[in-house]
């Protein structure tokens, strides 16, 4: 896999720059809303409840702001 497809970002996620990226989903089982922010790649997720949870930790991560 050449580097362009390990950090190409899904194309119904939010792109925050440098391969990162915050996807949206269904907690399943129940329903609601989950988003799953990702490390370049898919490498490393984190999943919440909370869209401003997610940016935070991409913002951890990167060390600046999701837009």
């Amino acid at each position: 896999m050449d580097d362009s497809q390990k950090t190409a970002v899904p194309s119904n996620a939010i792109d925050c720059g440098d391969g990162y990226y915050i996807e949206m989903g269904t907690e399943p089982g129940i329903g609601e809303v989950r988003y799953m922010s990702c490390s370049p790649g898919g490498a490393i997720c984190r999943y919440s409840n909370d869209l401003w949870q997610a940016q935070i930790y991409i913002e951890h991560l990167k060390g600046n702001r999701c837009q």
